[in-house]
């Protein structure tokens, strides 16, 4: 990927704009950053219905994976957001 990004940044017949080259400059140096790093986790329950029921069951299933997920999407989001507002 260096490679690439570096052939696109430096290629033959660079663009005499100096404002396009400092964009393209800043973009460059914008791939393959983190900015930040952590982990996190949810833990949902679901109910079990009978054992007659097994669709219904998978479908709990289903939906609990589903609330996990939207969870967990809330929690980046929200320090992501705060991460950002915070300047830093």
């Amino acid at each position: 990927m260096n490679q690439r990004l570096s052939e696109w940044y430096h290629r033959k017949n660079p663009d005499p704009d100096p404002e396009v080259q400092a964009r393209r400059l800043f973009l460059a140096s914008l791939v393959n950053k983190s900015v930040m790093t952590g982990t996190t986790f949810s833990r949902v329950s679901y109910d079990m219905p009978g054992s007659y029921q097994r669709y219904a069951r998978a479908r709990a299933f289903r939906d609990a994976e589903d609330r996990a997920a939207q969870e967990i999407a809330d929690n980046i989001q929200t320090r992501l957001a705060s991460f950002f507002s915070s300047g830093t």
